[in-house]
């Protein structure tokens, strides 16, 4: 078989402009990104540092994601759903809404809870969630020590998406308190900026909230004592994910850097040390209501996204969400579909498997610093908690 020939780009980038009849090379070839992020058609360039890429490859997750599935508490047939979606293997139950408090004790005595983790943010303050399930643990002989998954939520975006009470003191004391007192596995900080996202915003706007809600809550508990790694290892980052494959997969990957370069700016540079737990969550402004079988698709990309991009967990939404209906099969398929991405397509079996590829690692950079552009003008004008409170 005879040598091939060593790449060309200049006859390459010839025969393009050659096709595109005068047409703007840049224009053509060089796609614009909502925050000013760019994507070359043709990416050459290998990226700089490269050590950025081995730091996130270091803090990625390995082996299988944890398969997150959406209840709503409140609705009728709620605990025939979950114990489907638990026959069906299900990791972890994110409880959408705020359920009542019977419905609530009852979803949480059908959960195995030595085996199944919770994600519950909404209803009351973190310590009623964690004596909730502190009290269906006891029902069921299960030690808390076991308990794990999050019963934090972000107040800013809790504010910004819900109209919320923005933290005071008082807030930071009670969280700072409930740090010291749950296992390490249980977070009771949760860190997003979603709402800017679902309203509209681009991935690096979202990550530079999501870094202002970070950087309140790290000097927030930070005047109550505790350092970046005990904030860390208590706090769930959640990110995002839709139909944008490659910005998808950047934004998760540049999470992983700007976190632990964050926590190096709060005094502690031991990477390893200050990793968090992070969490794709399917957008809902991505789905449409209209024609909702679509939305199978953009599932499956935002699944292919958080998979491949190194979410530690991934959310799904049913695709009938929309228009509010919510069948039994909108959350087989929400389900079903993560279980293929890892039991047949295998996605969880190598980390950071786009490490290498010089279109996401040079977005990768570009969105780091972008966003990191976007938490320092937050920081300048006083922080998430000046800026959330005059919007």
């Amino acid at each position: 078989m005879p040598d091939l020939a060593a790449p060309d780009l200049t006859r390459w980038r010839a025969l393009v402009e050659k096709t595109l009849r005068g047409a703007s090379f840049e224009r053509r070839m060089v796609r614009a990104l909502p925050g000013g992020l760019s994507l070359p058609a043709l990416q050459t360039t290998r990226p700089d540092p490269s050590a950025e890429s081995d730091l996130i490859r270091a803090l990625s997750r390995e082996g299988r994601w944890e398969v997150c599935a959406q209840h709503d508490l409140s609705a009728d047939g709620a605990l025939d759903a979950l114990q489907r979606d638990l026959d069906r293997g299900i990791d972890s139950v994110q409880v959408y809404g705020t359920p009542a408090p019977e419905a609530a004790a009852a979803a949480l005595d059908l959960l195995p809870l030595d085996e199944t983790g919770v994600v519950w943010a909404e209803g009351g303050a973190a310590s009623d969630r964690w004596a909730a399930l502190v009290a269906a643990a006891a029902r069921q002989g299960v030690d808390p020590a076991r308990l794990w998954g999050s019963v934090g939520s972000d107040p800013f975006d809790d504010h910004l998406s819900r109209g919320g009470t923005l933290p005071d003191a008082t807030y930071w004391r009670a969280v700072a308190d409930l740090v010291r007192t749950t296992p390490d596995h249980m977070a009771v900080v949760s860190v997003t900026g979603r709402a800017a996202r679902e309203a509209g915003g681009s991935a690096v706007t979202e990550l530079g909230a999501l870094l202002a809600s970070g950087a309140a809550a790290l000097r927030a508990l930070g005047e109550h004592g505790l350092s970046p790694a005990e904030v860390a290892r208590h706090t769930r980052v959640a990110l995002g994910i839709g139909r944008d494959q490659l910005v998808g997969i950047a934004a998760l990957r540049a999470t992983r850097s700007t976190w632990a370069r964050l926590c190096a700016a709060f005094g502690d540079a031991d990477a390893t040390a200050t990793r968090t737990s992070l969490h794709g969550l399917q957008l809902a402004c991505w789905q449409t209501r209209h024609d909702p079988w679509v939305n199978l698709l953009r599932s499956t990309l935002a699944g292919f996204v958080g998979g491949a991009g190194g979410a530690d967990a991934v959310t799904l939404l049913p695709y009938d969400t929309p228009g509010a209906v919510g069948s039994s099969l909108g959350q087989r398929m929400a389900t079903n579909t993560q279980l293929l991405l890892i039991e047949e397509s295998h996605l969880g079996v190598v980390r950071d498997p786009a490490a290498g590829s010089y279109a996401i690692e040079h977005l990768t950079l570009q969105l780091a610093r972008a966003a990191w552009g976007v938490m320092q003008a937050i920081e300048a004008a006083g922080g998430l908690e000046s800026a959330a409170g005059r919007q």
